[in-house]
């Protein structure tokens, strides 16, 4: 989260994205980062076997 948060030049506290992944953490829930090789595809039926609370994607830009 740090390098996402370095990489995109933005102030965690105010930025939206890391706000709402930080709410999660608050809750007591576990986060996993994933990221694709560029015009990669995450195993979505992988990630839906795992049965998740919540799916965040944090976009392309």
């Amino acid at each position: 989260m740090g390098s996402f948060a370095a990489a995109a030049s933005v102030r965690s506290a105010d930025d939206d994205r890391i706000r709402g992944l930080r709410n999660r953490l608050e809750e007591g829930s576990w986060l996993l980062l994933a990221e694709t090789r560029p015009g990669g595809e995450l195993p979505w039926t992988l990630v839906q076997r795992a049965r998740p609370q919540a799916v965040v994607r944090l976009g392309d830009g």
